[in-house]
C-alpha cells in the first residue's frame, strides 16, 4: 500500500513541518510513500485554514482530488476540520482527522498507517514538493538570491540587512527546521488557529538543543525556529524564549538562525533578557507580527502590548544588530478600523525590512467575527491595494539603504539556492 501525503499550507511553515512529519511516521509494515497521487492507494492532505483564502484553497484541494480519484481514500486533516468543521464536512464524505491528532489515522483506515512514536518526533527537514507549494512571493528570494550573491562576490562585501533578508527566504531541503512546541497563549479575537491547535505546549529545551546541535555537527547553516508563537515558548515549562536563545547561541559554529512568529507581548515582557542574544548576527532574521499601528485598533484585537513601546524596542534592537532582518505582519480591514487608523498602520512600516500584508477575514468561532463595525470589502481591497503601494516602496528603501551602508567583508559561507 502507497500513502501521498499533501500540504495546502502554502506559507505555513509549520503546516509544512507536520506534514513531513506525518511522512516520517508511515509504517513502513503497512505503506511505504507514494511518490504521486495516480500511484497512491491513500491521500492525506493536510490543510490550512488561517484566513478565508487558505480556507478556499484547501477546499478546492480537496474537491481537486476528490473528482480526480473518486475510487481512493482520501483524509483531510490539519487546522480547517477544527477551523470550519461544517465546510468541511459539506465538501468531503470522508474520513476526518484534527491537526495534532495524527494517530487516530490508525482508526481511521483499515491498516495501521502511522507510528505514534514516530508522530512525536517533528521532522527537522522541508521537503522539495511541499517547498514548491509556498506563496511566489515568500519564494522571490530564492530565485533573486543567486544573481545577488555573484554581485556580492564580486565585489567581496556583504549587503546588510539585505542579504539577511533574501537569505532568509531561500529554504531547501539543506534548511534545519527546529520545532519549539504547539499552541500559543494569546487571546487574539480574529484568530482561528488557537481553535485548532489549543494552548501553548513546549517542546523540552533538551530536546530543541540536542537537534540544533546535531544539525550544527551535520554542516547546517541555516535553522528556521518554528512555532505557532516562539516568542511565549518556555511560559509553561518554568523558562522563557530569551533563554533559549541564549541557550542555542552558545552552540560554536557559522550558522544563521531565522525566527518565526515572534509576538511583540514577549518582546515587551522580556526585553531586557533578549537583548543579548538579539545582538548576536548569527540571529539572521526574526518575525514580530504587529499585525496593526493603532493602540485602538490592537485592543480590539486582543493584543496587550502598546505599539509605541514595541517600536522602541525595535529601534534599540536595530541599533544592537544592524544586520538583523525584522519583519513583520499588517491585517488591514479589522472591524472598526478608521482611516486614521490605518494610517497609523503605515507609519509603522519603516521600522522593517520586510512587510506581509493580510485583508481581515471573519474566522468561524472568533470573537471579530461577531463585531459590529465590520469594515466594507470594498474598503478592505482598496487598503490592502494602499498598503501594498507603501510596502514596495519601503522595501525598495530596504535595498537602497543596504547598498550605501558600510558592509562587513563576505562571509566564507553561505546558503545554496533551492535546485
Amino acid at each position: 500500500m502507497k500513502c501521498l501525503v499533501v500540504s495546502t499550507g502554502v506559507g505555513c511553515l509549520s503546516n509544512l513541518v507536520e506534514t513531513n512529519t506525518i511522512r516520517n511516521a508511515l509504517n513502513p509494515d503497512t505503506y511505504d510513500k507514494a511518490e504521486n497521487a495516480d500511484e497512491a492507494d491513500v491521500i492525506i492532505i493536510n490543510t490550512c485554514g488561517y484566513d478565508q483564502n487558505a480556507e478556499d484553497g484547501s477546499i478546492t484541494v480537496i474537491q481537486d482530488f476528490q473528482k480526480k480519484y473518486p475510487d481512493k481514500k482520501i483524509v483531510v486533516g490539519g487546522c480547517l476540520p477544527a477551523i470550519n468543521a461544517s465546510r468541511v464536512q459539506a465538501a468531503h464524505s470522508g474520513a476526518i482527522v484534527k491537526s495534532g491528532e495524527w494517530a487516530s489515522l490508525n482508526t481511521v483506515l483499515d491498516e495501521p498507517i502511522v507510528s505514534t512514536d514516530l508522530l512525536a518526533q517533528d521532522a527537522t527537514s522541508f521537503q522539495s514538493e511541499d517547498l514548491g507549494t509556498r506563496f511566489r512571493v515568500l519564494r522571490a528570494g530564492e530565485w533573486v538570491f543567486p544573481a545577488y550573491r555573484a554581485v556580492e562576490r564580486l565585489l567581496r562585501r556583504e549587503f546588510q540587512p539585505l542579504h539577511n533578508v533574501l537569505e532568509s527566504h531561500t529554504i531547501n531541503e539543506a534548511t534545519q527546521v527546529l520545532s519549539v512546541g504547539r499552541g500559543c497563549l494569546g487571546n487574539c479575537t480574529y484568530c482561528g488557529i488557537k481553535n485548532a491547535k489549543g494552548r501553548l505546549i513546549s517542546k523540552p529545551i533538551s530536546e530543541i538543543i540536542r537537534d540544533f546541535r546535531q544539525g550544527v555537527a551535520s554542516g547546517a547553516q541555516q535553522f528556521q525556529l518554528t512555532g505557532d508563537d516562539v516568542g511565549c515558548w518556555g511560559q509553561d515549562i518554568g523558562s522563557n524564549s530569551a533563554e533559549l536563545l541564549k541557550e542555542m547561541l552558545k552552540v560554536p559554529g557559522d550558522y544563521r538562525v531565522v525566527v518565526n512568529y515572534f509576538d511583540p507581548t514577549w518582546l515587551v515582557k522580556h526585553f531586557d533578557s533578549l537583548k543579548n542574544p538579539l545582538s548576536d548576527p548569527r540571529l539572521s532574521c526574526i518575525n514580530f507580527p504587529i499585525q496593526s499601528g493603532s493602540s485602538n485598533v490592537l485592543r480590539k484585537m486582543g493584543r496587550i502590548y502598546e505599539i509605541q513601546t514595541v517600536l522602541e524596542m525595535l529601534t534599540e534592537i536595530r541599533k544592537l544588530n544592524p544586520s538583523l532582518a525584522q519583519k513583520t505582519h499588517l491585517m488591514v480591514g479589522f472591524p472598526g478600523e478608521t482611516e486614521p487608523d490605518f494610517l497609523k498602520s503605515l507609519e509603522t512600516l519603516k521600522y522593517f525590512d520586510v512587510i506581509f500584508p493580510t485583508r481581515f477575514s471573519i474566522r468561524p468561532n472568533t470573537a471579530a467575527g461577531r463585531y459590529s463595525q465590520q469594515v466594507s470589502e470594498s474598503d478592505k481591497d482598496l487598503r490592502l491595494r494602499r498598503i501594498k503601494r507603501a510596502i514596495f516602496r519601503q522595501h525598495a528603501q530596504v535595498m537602497a539603504r543596504s547598498l550605501a551602508r558600510p558592509q562587513k567583508p563576505l562571509r566564507t559561507t553561505t546558503l545554496s539556492p533551492t535546485a
